[in-house]
């Protein structure tokens, strides 16, 4: 008697699952999102976190991968546009208030060796004073 052809079910080959592409590269991106949010990089990367996090949900992929990459990105932009939001706030009351123009000179003299006009125009070519002049401020 043979048992091999006994089992009664078609023996069907393996296949791997679906990959979720999109949410591999949410999660990605969400992790490099949170590591870089004392850079401006973050903002970019944690939007495009966001947006392959919902296209793999509208594929109908939203494992814990994509899900993780869409909670990690959404952390990693919004702190950078936090980050931003601050930095910008205080660069620009510097020009107001006379307390706070010599902290961040100060701040970027131990840090860069140059103060923040000096720095500002050094890297933008255009001197922060005469900005802020023509901005009205």
């Amino acid at each position: 008697m043979d048992n091999n052809n006994n089992s009664g079910y078609y023996n069907q080959p393996l296949s791997p699952p679906p990959k979720n592409t999109f949410g591999a590269v949410s999660l990605i991106l969400g992790v490099c999102s949170l590591v870089l949010t004392c850079t401006g990089i973050s903002f970019p990367i944690g939007a495009l976190g966001i947006l392959f996090a919902i296209l793999s949900m509208r594929r109908g992929k939203m494992d814990k991968g994509a899900l993780t990459g869409l909670s990690l990105s959404a952390i990693g932009f919004v702190s950078s546009v936090a980050m931003i939001g601050t930095s910008a706030y205080i660069i620009l009351s510097s020009h107001t208030n006379p307390d706070t123009a010599k902290f961040l000179d100060n701040t970027f003299e131990q840090t860069y060796g140059m103060d923040f006009d000096e720095f500002f125009k050094a890297s933008t070519g255009v001197d922060f004073d005469d900005l802020m002049n023509s901005l009205g401020h």
